[in-house]
């Protein structure tokens, strides 16, 4: 008898502080009798607790009757606090009476909470996305990398064949030796100009490709633009453009560059200057707030299709019969190593407007580095 009741009450005391949430269900799937592991899980005292029905509590299972075996899982909503996922196993309990083969009399229920487990498969397959989602990020990118270099090297190759193609005609006009002296002269012209054409791309290239030493010191807007006006004016009158600087503050400064910003400027307005083929206006004006300077050149030439306007600054792209593209390339690379941007707006017939906008002042993440082309 005293071996029954210590039986009992190690029994009892497992029973008390199992991990596992346990209750009994009697016949009508009634539960008696939940240790503490259950009343924690489901937040409900034993009181709450007693009398409640198992499908009541689980209405989410697949419940045919009060009482039945099952074992699954389930969502549970707490009275309060987070939902959480629960295993849930009902073994029926057999007391030896009725037709002989034992009928259910009563059951226990058992209850785990896989809130953790599940937490973290839902993490690891958030994670497995994120990798997927990253590999097929880089691999697009090292496709569009790859054709972006087979782009850039067919460009290069069309760019420098078409040059190579008329030395090689001309050297062998000359060496048929059937040319007069004054058609020798012309070709030697020409081929020199050839052979600038191809030096001038590949120096282009060059700057494209190789980091620049840069010196950003914060320089004043309005001298940028008189050097560059003094230095293409003389191209502009022989073209009957006049330049028109307009509404630009001596105070006004950007944080710089100075020769690479100068260099933007002397490509897009040298490239209005050339737009305007029966001559106009290119106006130029400056204004600045506390964060961003923006500089704008307009001019009155024969501006850009709307579906050319996105490929600007793209290597070999070029609105101009003997341009390359590769001005304007250099130029939006600048602006990015600079923090900056260009905007462009053009009406066909009437003329475009290019914006540059830079910071005022303090030093952009990265200028040090420059961007791939």
């Amino acid at each position: 008898m005293v071996n029954l009741r210590d039986d009992f009450r190690l029994y009892k005391l497992a029973y008390q502080h199992d991990r596992i949430g346990k209750a009994f269900v009697d016949r009508q799937g009634r539960l008696s009798d939940a240790n503490p592991a259950l009343c924690g899980m489901l937040r409900l005292g034993p009181e709450e607790l007693a009398g409640r029905t198992v499908p009541d509590l689980f209405p989410d299972l697949p419940w045919r009757e009060p009482l039945e075996p099952l074992s699954a899982k389930c969502r549970y909503e707490p009275p309060a606090g987070e939902p959480r996922w629960l295993h849930v196993h009902l073994a029926l309990l057999d007391d030896g009476e009725g037709d002989g083969g034992g009928s259910p009399a009563a059951g226990i229920l058992q209850v785990e909470d896989l809130s953790a487990a599940v937490h973290l498969e839902e993490e690891i397959r958030r994670l497995k996305r994120d990798a997927d989602t990253l590999s097929r990020a880089e691999h697009m990118l090292q496709s569009e990398k790859l054709a972006a270099a087979g782009q850039l090297a067919a460009g290069i190759a069309h760019e420098i064949r078409n040059p190579l193609t008329s030395l090689k005609g001309f050297l062998q006009l000359l060496k048929s030796g059937s040319s007069s002296a004054a058609k020798r002269d012309a070709y030697f012209t020409i081929m020199l100009e050839e052979l600038g054409r191809i030096e001038q791309i590949l120096g282009e290239l060059l700057v494209l490709s190789r980091p620049s030493s840069v010196q950003y010191a914060k320089t004043r807007i309005a001298q940028l633009i008189r050097h560059v006006v003094l230095l293409l004016q003389p191209q502009a009158v022989m073209r009957g453009v006049e330049i028109a600087v307009r509404a630009i503050s001596e105070t006004a400064y950007i944080y710089c560059d100075e020769n690479q910003i100068k260099q933007v400027l002397i490509n897009i307005v040298k490239n209005g200057i050339e737009a305007m083929e029966n001559g106009g206006t290119l106006s130029i004006e400056a204004a600045a707030d506390q964060e961003t300077a923006a500089i704008r050149i307009a001019d009155q030439g024969i501006g850009i299709p709307p579906d050319k306007l996105d490929r600007l600054g793209s290597p070999f792209f070029t609105t101009k019969e003997n341009g390359t593209g590769l001005g304007l390339t250099v130029c939006y690379r600048i602006m990015r190593n600079h923090g900056g941007r260009i905007e462009v707006e053009s009406r066909q017939g009437e003329g475009t407007t290019f914006t540059l906008y830079l910071p005022v002042e303090g030093r952009p993440p990265d200028i040090s580095r420059d961007d791939p082309a």
